[in-house]
């Protein structure tokens, strides 16, 4: 599996390449860091990523360069394969946290200052429309 890393690494080097795109041009369109893009061309595998953003991001990179994926898919089974097993996430994203409610209460009391602010604006507003006999 690592020499077809590598190879496609290579292809999407030579790609990129060709089509005179520069790492830094590459990251700005498929929001891909330079320094994984990089490792995908290099043909790493270990670049602190779990395997499905490795599988993703090179799926992403490769159509971003105008790849045929049914093309790359036939030539490279092992790195297109969905694998059953289970994914690893380092840290960050794709993880949810519960919210403690201390940390919702102070959202919901600046809630409660806004509509209290609110009411005695448009109250102060009536007040001065009936004042000058706009009502």
């Amino acid at each position: 599996m690592q020499e077809e890393l590598i190879k496609l690494g290579r292809m999407l080097k030579a790609i990129r390449e060709e089509k005179r795109l520069s790492i830094k041009e590459v990251e700005s369109s498929t929001s891909i860091r330079g320094s994984y893009i990089e490792a995908l061309e290099d043909g790493k595998e270990e670049v602190g990523l779990g395997s499905i953003y490795h599988f993703g991001f090179m799926r992403q990179y490769a159509s971003f360069l105008e790849m045929d994926m049914a093309d790359l898919e036939k030539k490279y089974p092992q790195l297109f394969q969905n694998s059953p097993g289970k994914h690893e996430f380092a840290y960050g994203i794709g993880t949810l946290e519960k919210r403690s409610h201390a940390a919702s209460s102070g959202s919901s009391m600046q809630l409660l200052a806004w509509v209290g602010v609110t009411a005695v604006m448009l109250f102060m507003a009536w007040q001065l429309a009936k004042y000058l006999q706009v009502i």
